[in-house]
């Protein structure tokens, strides 16, 4: 960056700022805030929208228009675009004051004349090469000047509000432009509600500033004094301040409760760890072109800066010279006197018809006039209500409880770090339709055990917390909630249903219970009050599972059409889920659509068991495959099925226990050592002259004693003796159909090697895996 040497040219006169401003905040948004979107990108009409909905700002105040969803257009395109229907657009709005483009605007518009750059005629100097004859522009400094048409586009002019301490209006002729703008639209969404945050409870948090360490008396000097200023600023508003005055950059992640920050000279974002800024920040790093492109999160420094949490950021599109960065300290300054975000920024911009660009809700006013008080009893009112209310329910006071939460409540955002009183409140309606047993914090504990059993993987610890949760508190919603809800997702769906229908009488309209209490009701065969629950989590995008059931409901209660519907769903949302294709073949059964129960019946049966629990259903499956083919005019289809079935009763197929196969598959891992294995190689098969279920011709033609490890739906353990034979005995193993890791493990004295490798055994086919010295697998002689 090309530094133009500038002497500060703003001065807080007592540096005795107050954390709460004396300027009010007086905003019409019905009248005096447009927010224009780019109808071209759904995102951005969703921003606009989010926007709208959170500020009060009336549907008709959006102006959409039509444009590239690039960050970059040019003049003619501007001109036409945007400039043209907005201008209309704003004839609507004779009071507008605030232009808020969001998320699908561009931010820059490119050079339309270069032959007029750095003329030769003028005097020599920086302002001559960078600034004479740019016209080169930004989006949003353009739309500043609607008010004033005819404006000279080429370099910048002067602001006539810099360094003003007076309320904007339409008589300034100047709109307050700031973006709601990111890397993604729900970054730009979220400046909305941290700014609102922010307003409810305050920026707290410390100020942190990045200098340089140069001297003031030098030309790149006077923007490090600049930032310096800033110090005793946050100092007089009583904010702890972090000041670097090195060369170095400083790694923003390291950061700690940073809500104010300040600094320059890095091209790009510095941090090198997880990081977010306090809600309600302030955060800009002068450079070039920090916000040459806002919708990226690593590189430059804007868009890095609202990913990493920052609500307001401040940055310059193209080389804007140091004058031409807005004067943070200026803008800070103003903020904390009460304005707004967009009037803070508008008297903190040196120049107009440039570079800079601001993102933030231009409405966020954390400090107006009044602010300081009402955070302090929201922030007071947040962190005592919970203890309050949770003493006043174990008291048996449920109405000064309620009357406690109703209080909180009215505030409208919640307090970070503040314990969760939507908790209480359903506790206390819980309350008031049975005994309790225990205080809200036993109830509290035994929840908090259930879900760190959880997490452990220890489902019996789990339960068992979860029941005495429901013991404490008999009716509590959460605690009979979150048994049932447990209960149907580890397939216990029939003993679901009793805590299920408690949390329902509890909270009779909560959204999560639909699809649980659907698919117990579902599971103790109440199938009619089980659809329109199902129907209605379907609708708010329940997965392919409760589709699948929801499906097999419409089939039990003979709505077969339905039924097809919901289940061919199902099936193309996922393609491994076997349940839903049975389900989607009764279908066509019950619809006397046989040949199209057959064909879907063998789809399902290509679906293998992946899990030693899911083998039972795989062979429930062919039973009712089986009786489909006998309705089927084929009779060899029966009689395929039919071989296959038959393999269930064989000994050589009875899958281990669930306890046998993790041990083997405990056994498998360890045998692999620090090495690691080798590659297998591939097992031969040829298909099988009747049907069945995979079967394993296993020999050791080899010098080595073998161990082989099957980890897989049918694990097996197989251990075999050298032979070193030319006809070693040959054994055969029956598995059931699916992916297996395949583990060989070759032992000759003291040496070992152990090959691995990825294995389905496919329906109808025989594998060979006789090994021999070589280490190859093949079938034995015949």
């Amino acid at each position: 960056m090309r530094l133009l040497a500038i002497v500060a040219s703003w001065f807080i006169p007592a540096l005795s700022l107050a954390q709460d401003g004396a300027v009010e905040r007086v905003i019409d948004p019905g009248k005096q805030v447009v927010i224009l979107l780019n109808e071209s990108l759904a995102e951005s009409a969703a921003v606009a929208k989010h926007f709208a909905a959170k500020r009060g700002i009336p549907e008709a105040n959006l102006c959409r228009v039509k444009t590239t969803d690039k960050e970059t257009l040019t003049w003619d395109e501007f001109r036409g675009q945007i400039l043209k229907p907005l201008g209309r657009f704003l004839e609507k709005f004779p009071e507008a004051l605030y232009i808020v483009p969001v998320y699908g605007i561009p931010t820059r518009i490119s050079e339309e004349s270069p032959e007029n750059d750095a003329p030769t005629d003028g005097p020599e100097g920086t302002i001559t090469k960078f600034v004479t004859g740019r016209d080169y522009a930004c989006v949003d400094a353009e739309l500043a000047l609607i008010p004033r048409p005819g404006h000279e586009l080429e370099g910048w002019i002067d602001s006539d509000l810099f360094g003003k301490d007076e309320r904007i209006t339409p008589a300034h002729q100047l709109f307050l432009v700031s973006r709601l703008d990111g890397p993604t639209a729900a970054i730009a969404k979220a400046l909305v509600d941290k700014a609102i945050y922010a307003e409810t409870y305050g920026p707290v948090g410390d100020a942190w500033l990045d200098t340089r360490g140069l001297d003031k008396a030098t030309p790149l000097g006077k923007t490090d004094e600049e930032i310096r200023l800033a110090k005793a600023m946050f100092e007089a508003a009583g904010i702890p301040v972090h000041h670097e005055d090195t060369a170095a950059a400083q790694d923003v992640s390291t950061f700690r409760d940073c809500v104010f920050y300040w600094g320059w000279y890095a091209a790009d974002y510095t941090g090198t760890s997880p990081f977010m800024f306090r809600p309600g920040a302030v955060a800009a790093h002068l450079h070039s072109q920090s916000a040459f492109s806002i919708r990226q999160d690593s590189r430059q420094w804007v868009g890095p800066l609202l990913a990493h949490g920052a609500t307001c950021s401040a940055g310059t599109v193209y080389e804007p010279l140091t004058v031409g960065f807005p004067t943070m300290g200026l803008v800070l300054e103003r903020l904390f006197r009460g304005y707004t975000w967009g009037e803070a920024c508008a008297l903190g911009n040196r120049k107009l018809s440039w570079m800079a660009v601001f993102v933030g809700d231009p409405m966020y006013a954390p400090f107006a006039k009044g602010m300081k008080d009402s955070q302090e009893r929201n922030r007071a009112l947040a962190s005592e209500s919970y203890g309050k209310a949770a003493a006043a329910i174990d008291a048996g006071d449920l109405d000064g409880a309620q009357k406690t939460i109703e209080e909180v409540s009215k505030i409208g955002v919640p307090m970070e770090g503040a314990q969760d009183v939507a908790f209480l409140a359903r506790e206390i309606a819980s309350r008031r339709l049975g005994k309790a047993n225990g205080t809200v914090a036993d109830l509290v504990k035994k929840l908090d055990e259930a879900r760190a059993a959880r997490e452990k993987g220890d489902d019996k610890a789990a339960q068992a917390a979860m029941e005495k949760a429901v013991a404490l508190s008999s009716m509590s919603w959460d605690a009979n909630f979150t048994l049932g809800a447990f209960l149907v997702e580890t397939g216990k769906a029939q003993q679901a249903l009793q805590p299920l229908e408690k949390a329902q009488k509890s909270r009779p309209d909560s959204h999560e219970l639909r699809e649980p209490l659907g698919r117990a009701l579902a599971a103790n065969g109440k199938f009619e009050l089980a659809i329109p629950l199902l129907e209605d989590a379907v609708a708010d995008g329940a997965g392919s599972d409760c589709i699948a059931i929801l499906g097999d409901c419409f089939l039990k209660t003979r709505q077969a059409v339905k039924a097809i519907q919901f289940l061919t769903d199902a099936t193309k949302k996922d393609a491994k889920n076997r349940a839903a294709f049975v389900a989607l073949a009764k279908a066509h059964e019950e619809n006397k659509d046989v040949p199209s129960a057959i064909k879907t019946f063998k789809e399902a049966m290509r679906i293998y068991p992946e899990k030693n629990e899911e083998i039972a259903a795989y062979k429930d499956a062919w039973r009712s495959f089986y009786t489909t083919a006998g309705h089927g005019k084929d009779k060899r289809e029966k009689e395929d099925v039919e071989w296959v079935i038959r393999d269930f009763d064989n000994t050589e197929y009875q899958p281990p226990t669930k306890g046998v196969a993790l041990e083997i598959a405990k056994q498998a891992d360890a045998a692999v050592g620090t090495e690691g294995p080798v590659g297998l190689g591939t097992i031969p098969g040829e298909e099988m002259k009747v049907p069945g279920l995979p079967r394993l011709a296993v020999g050791n033609a080899s010098s080595a004693e073998l161990t082989i490890y099957l980890k897989g739906s049918c694990a097996r353990l197989i251990k075999m003796n050298p032979l070193n034979a030319l006809n070693p005995t040959v054994k055969d193993y029956g598995v059931y159909p699916g992916d297996y890791d395949v583990l060989v493990v070759v032992k000759r004295g003291a040496d070992k090697t152990v090959l691995s490798g990825r294995v389905t055994f496919h329906l109808n086919m025989k594998y060979g895996m006789v090994m021999d010295n070589s280490l190859a697998m093949k079938f034995p002689a015949k």
